[in-house]
């Protein structure tokens, strides 16, 4: 399941690069698949900013409301730069893989290395920096080595 969810959001990448949010969102491959993770994801933010899961899963859902809106031109290639800036300790793929991590949670766990390697492949594609150089900041970042074998994995699938 998890090499087919990989390749399922990789073929959507290759064949339509969407121009914006919405239309990323509303291809039922991409939809599925954030949705299958967003209750465990929730779950561990909420617990660790010590926050209702309501008012997580509220703030969730206006996120998605917000990118699935297609009044909103809000664009993948704005949304999807800086992918070095996003690898950082404490920057929006890290901070829950780590957050995951400490709480092994296999499932997110499994869900942010997808994540991860789907943004090392798109700034690889769209030339930020070399493959090798994302995997140095990884390494710098993830303590698990596992996980960063995992990772390495699903980009190589992909």
């Amino acid at each position: 399941s998890t090499r087919k969810e990989s390749s399922a959001a990789s073929d959507v990448y290759k064949r339509q690069h969407h121009d914006n949010l919405a239309d990323s969102y509303d291809d039922p491959e991409i939809r599925q698949f954030i949705d299958k993770y967003m209750d465990a994801h929730n779950e561990i933010i909420a617990e660790k900013y010590n926050t209702e899961i309501s008012v997580q899963k509220d703030f969730s859902n206006k996120a998605i409301n917000k990118f699935s809106n297609h009044q909103i031109n809000d664009g993948i290639q704005r949304n999807a730069q800086q992918v070095k800036r996003k690898l950082k300790i404490n920057e929006r793929l890290i901070y829950p893989l780590n957050l995951a991590l400490e709480k092994s949670k296999i499932e997110l766990i499994d869900f942010y290395t997808k994540v991860i390697a789907l943004a090392i492949y798109y700034g690889v594609d769209n030339n930020e920096l070399k493959v090798g150089e994302y995997f140095e900041l990884l390494e710098a970042n993830i303590k698990d080595s596992k996980t960063i074998d995992k990772i390495k994995d699903e980009y190589e699938a992909l």
